[in-house]
């Protein structure tokens, strides 16, 4: 019952807070038009003033009344003295509303400063007439939505915090803040540098036709880069405060998967974009080397700015987020210690396979084109397979580097505690992973392989060549294959050293009779999840010789 009332008067308070928002827009444009503050874009559509303050005044008279008298309702249940206090306080109905109206006000606002800053800087340059054809951004739209979505967002953002302040909350209502908080994060992460590399493009590559679009790109992406650098920055602060913060919010960070589970994304997301940038770059090397150039009129110089552009802070990233892992307060735990290690090494090592086996299988497709004589050409720029040559080797041979490197970790944890290894569970899902994406892209190509021969067979006339077409789905097989091969025979491996198949443990003979040997009992403990086995495992690797961990008789 409390859940439907809750349900119900959250949805209409996020409704009407919708429809009061765009009549403050609408209200806030009127008034800076009409005061001659900023005129609006080239091409912006400007109805009559009269017109939309109608429409203003109607959403605000029907919107506010109804929201406020929602709100209302919803506040009065958190006054002290009220029964249903501790369940509003702690619902994940209420978390969600709050996270969803902070996510999407933080997005309106600072896309829409960051377009009203593309305008003013694009007018200071002295640029406005010249290019009147482009299609520029509307400052006078930009300035009004940013105003009225950065209320909205500190407002809630306000909210938000009292209600943490009033007392520790857990569940739901507990994650879902920090979904908004690292969520945010990593997606400004990616746009503030997406926009940096904006912003060298715009500036490295002018060709004289295209000069107003190169210009507006590199303000856009200066903008971009700053605005969304700022949010990312000031958001990934907080959040590191709070981490070290004294009380229940500070041990809740601490011990916080979703916190965990940000640093993975976010080192996931930096070694995928080094990979990539820095094969691009190597690409802007090698194609010039055989006689190939991607872009009509490109050069060697600017091409290679680009990717270095995005290469070096996506590595910057990389590096400090591996370290600030290690450095988590939480880390001093052993147990929990390990689990970090085990995920910095796999999740990358996972993304570096998926991105070199890629290039592994389109190089083997290649290989079968010219050896089995086939007419292969690029889809992109109609040039010779030598370019598609130059795009494939460095992302091989770059992600096969960065598996290889994070693997041997994997290894040399194996060989120093192989049945903790074994029971691992982070070790255990990476190997399922890759074989259910291994199974998955063997099956799809073989697909197009049966598909192909059977059509042939049957005279369908599905014309091209057939070497060429077949080429690439077999290079994904035979890549698929050998992974399959790899990483199933190392499950076997695992799955033989499971504790209820492991041999017994022979124990060491003690030095001293068994009635005299000295004895104390510990229990071993760990968070939900934890793998108590592999714990004890090591435990066992670390101990002297003639001392041992025996289970308890009944």
């Amino acid at each position: 019952m409390q859940a439907a009332r809750r349900l119900y008067l959250y949805a209409m308070s996020g409704i009407t807070l919708a429809v009061i928002a765009t009549g403050l827009v609408i209200l806030v444009e009127v008034v800076v038009t009409q005061s001659g503050l900023l005129d609006r874009g080239p091409n912006a559509y400007a109805p009559a003033p009269r017109e939309r303050i109608s429409q203003a005044v109607a959403m605000l008279g029907v919107g506010l009344p109804v929201w406020a008298i929602h709100w209302l309702l919803i506040q009065r249940g958190l006054a002290a003295g009220r029964p249903e206090r501790l369940a509003e306080h702690g619902s994940a109905i209420r978390a969600g509303y709050l996270t969803l109206v902070l996510t999407v006000s933080v997005l309106f606002w600072v896309s829409s400063a960051s377009t009203l800053l593309v305008s003013l800087i694009w007018s200071i340059s002295g640029s406005g007439s010249s290019f009147a054809w482009l299609d520029l951004p509307d400052p006078v739209s930009g300035v009004s939505t940013a105003a009225v979505a950065f209320i909205v967002w500190l407002y809630h953002g306000v909210v938000r915090r009292g209600d943490l302040a009033a007392g520790p909350v857990q569940g739901a209502a507990a994650w879902l803040p920090r979904l908004y908080l690292y969520g945010l994060s990593l997606g400004a992460l990616v746009a503030s540098i997406l926009g940096l590399q904006s912003l060298v493009s715009g500036l490295t590559v002018v060709p004289e036709f295209d000069e107003g679009y190169a210009r507006l790109s590199a303000i856009e992406g200066g903008v971009t880069f700053g605005a969304w650098g700022v949010v990312w920055a000031a958001h990934w602060f907080y959040a590191g405060r709070l981490a070290v913060a004294d009380g229940w919010r500070g041990a809740q960070e601490q011990v916080s998967r979703m916190r965990l589970a940000a640093f993975i994304a976010t080192i996931v997301v930096a070694v995928g974009f080094s990979i990539s940038s820095i094969s691009e770059l190597l690409q802007g090397i090698l194609a010039p080397a055989i006689g190939e150039v991607p872009y009509e009129g490109d050069q060697t110089g600017p091409a290679l700015v680009r990717p270095l552009a995005s290469a070096i802070p996506w590595l910057l990233v990389w590096w400090p987020h591996v370290r600030w892992l290690r450095r988590e307060p939480a880390a001093a735990d052993p147990l929990r210690a390990l689990h970090q290690v085990r995920l910095a090494t796999h999740a990358p090592a996972a993304i570096a396979l998926a991105l070199g086996g890629t290039g592994i299988g389109w190089l083997l497709g290649i290989g079968i084109d010219i050896a089995f004589g086939g007419d292969r050409r690029s889809n992109l720029y109609g040039v010779p397979w030598t370019f598609e040559l130059a795009l494939w080797v460095p992302m091989a041979i770059i992600g096969l580097i960065v598996w290889a490197w994070h693997w041997s970790s994997v290894l040399a944890r194996r060989r120093r505690d192989p049945e903790g290894e074994a029971n691992s569970t982070i070790r255990r899902a990476f190997l399922y992973l890759t074989l259910g994406v291994g199974v998955v892209v063997a099956l799809a190509s073989a697909t197009l392989i049966l598909y192909r021969l059977v059509g042939s067979i049957l005279g369908a006339g599905l014309g091209g060549n057939a070497v060429s077409e077949l080429s690439t789905p077999i290079g994904a097989v035979v890549t698929a294959a050998i992974a399959l091969v790899y990483h199933g025979s190392l499950l076997r491996a695992d799955q033989r050293r499971r504790p209820d198949e492991m041999p017994e443990r022979v124990p060491v003979a003690p030095a001293v009779p068994v009635a005299a040997a000295t004895r104390r009992s510990l229990e071993l403990v760990g968070p939900v999840g934890a793998d108590l086995d592999a714990a004890l495992a090591a435990a066992r690797a670390a101990l002297p010789a003639g001392i041992d961990l025996v289970a308890r008789e009944p």
